[in-house]
């Protein structure tokens, strides 16, 4: 599972898509937020797999 973000909508998240798909990441979640936005909706589902799969 991975997770890629990055914090400007203009930016590109391709390099990171393929470093995590070329280390086997079968799930990944995409965020594109502002640096104002608090909240990150796909960092959270990240950690809520996370910790259900018992990697906590």
């Amino acid at each position: 599972m991975g997770y890629a973000c990055v914090s400007m909508t203009d930016q590109n998240l391709g390099r990171q898509l393929s470093m995590l798909k070329k280390y086997g990441c079968e799930k990944i979640i995409e965020e594109k937020f502002t640096g104002t936005m608090k909240d990150r909706p796909g960092l959270h589902t990240s950690m809520n797999m996370i910790q259900a799969n018992g990697f906590s």
